[in-house]
């Protein structure tokens, strides 16, 4: 099944992801998919959503996601899941859509287990989960 990712460039940013394509003989899915594996982002940007007033930090911490699979719970920890951490009043929390992102890619992770007949993983690391 094919879907597209479509991204917003100009000529210049065309002919340039092209020709770092061409450079190193790869695709531009490719290119995108080794440019999103080794993007490394430190720290968040968002405000605080309780004290409104400092950028948070994010802080690496287990999370569990549970889900039923033909009639019974399955949980899988996802080690190093990154949360939102308020350095002035302490308060923790996920971002939504990182959570629900990542539930999605944790359900893909057991259909595979089910299609392939391997064992339902117990512990992933959360670095692997979006890994291309």
């Amino acid at each position: 099944m094919s879907k597209y990712l479509v991204a917003s460039m100009n000529e210049r940013e065309k002919t340039i992801a092209k020709l770092k394509g061409n450079l190193y003989s790869l695709s531009l899915d490719d290119l995108v998919k080794q440019a999103i594996n080794e993007a490394d982002f430190e720290g968040s940007n968002m405000d605080c959503l309780y004290c409104k007033g400092t950028k948070t930090m994010i802080r690496r911490r287990p999370k569990t996601y549970t889900e039923n699979v033909n009639g019974k719970e399955v949980s899988i920890e996802v080690t190093r899941y990154p949360l939102n951490i308020c350095p002035s009043c302490h308060a923790e929390y996920d971002d939504m859509d990182v959570s629900l992102y990542l539930q999605k890619l944790v359900r893909f992770e057991i259909l595979d287990a089910l299609r392939s007949k391997k064992k339902m993983p117990e512990r992933m690391k959360f670095e692997d989960i979006i890994k291309m």
